[in-house]
């Protein structure tokens, strides 16, 4: 691989930490280190500043999908609790989808189970969207979404009332 240049721990540490005023280790936006090797080499050596994957990873926690941006969030009961996603991200208000959807400025939206009909019902209602666009925007966020058949049915009844026909066909295998 061109450009590529594999060297010691130590090497590395001291390259990063050449600077002329602050060593660039203590910059904290600089660079993130991830040793992907196992635990028994990093236990041997590694980069003082280096964070080993798997400990990363078990310590990552992942901030609620963003719906529409800086509006609406979809989270789970957890993120809808984390004081620090509720700052980050600005959270006015919090909708558990038991509660009737009202008007929201910027609100994350949680339950612990399936919540992306209760979504999507906000976006067409808030946003005129027909089912079939709502559900395009929603799995475009949130891939692995797999809504209740039965509340997609009930979806497409709502669809129907406000628009006079149905205008998706959920008999279509995604939905």
């Amino acid at each position: 691989m061109a450009g590529l240049v594999l060297c010691e721990p130590t090497e590395l540490y001291n390259i990063l930490n050449q600077s002329t005023k602050l060593s660039r280790l203590t910059e904290p936006n600089y660079l993130c280190l991830l040793d992907a090797r196992t635990k028994r080499e990093y236990n041997e050596s590694h980069v003082i500043t280096a964070r080993r994957v798997k400990q990363e990873l078990d310590a990552f926690q992942p901030y609620p999908v963003e719906i529409l941006p800086a509006q609406l969030y979809m989270g789970d009961c957890r993120q809808a609790c984390d004081q620090q996603i509720q700052k980050d991200l600005k959270i006015k208000a919090q909708v558990n989808i038991s509660e009737e959807i009202a008007t929201l400025s910027l609100a994350l939206i949680f339950q612990d189970t399936n919540f992306s009909t209760a979504v999507m019902a906000f976006l067409m209602h808030s946003s005129h969207y027909p089912l079939k666009r709502a559900w395009k925007y929603i799995q475009k966020c949130k891939t692995n979404m797999r809504p209740n058949r039965g509340f997609v049915q009930q979806l497409s009844d709502w669809e129907s009332q406000i628009y006079g026909s149905a205008i998706t066909d959920i008999s279509e295998p995604h939905y």
